[in-house]
């Protein structure tokens, strides 16, 4: 009788410790996929935050450049006399 009792507490010991490594388990998947959502958001949040304004500024000065050099190409073709 105490040789069945003990191999049914071993396995109740068993299963409480696949119990418990399981909750542990699930706990740190959860821990880690919550951290890993806040680094992304902190991470894109700065992103949109610094680089931004850099790349609409950028975009900004291209274009006034490519104003200015279309400007400088009119005057260029205009100041051409034309001899007959």
């Amino acid at each position: 009788m105490r040789i069945e009792d003990s191999k049914e507490n071993s396995q109740k010991s068993f299963m409480g410790r696949l119990a418990k490594a399981k909750r542990s388990l699930v706990r740190l998947t959860k821990k880690t996929i919550n951290v890993t959502g806040w680094t992304v958001w902190i991470i894109g949040t700065a992103a949109v935050t610094l680089v931004g304004p850099v790349i609409f500024h950028y975009d900004k000065e291209c274009h006034l450049l490519e104003i200015q050099h279309q400007l400088l190409q009119a005057q260029q073709s205009a100041s051409v006399p034309v001899l007959n």
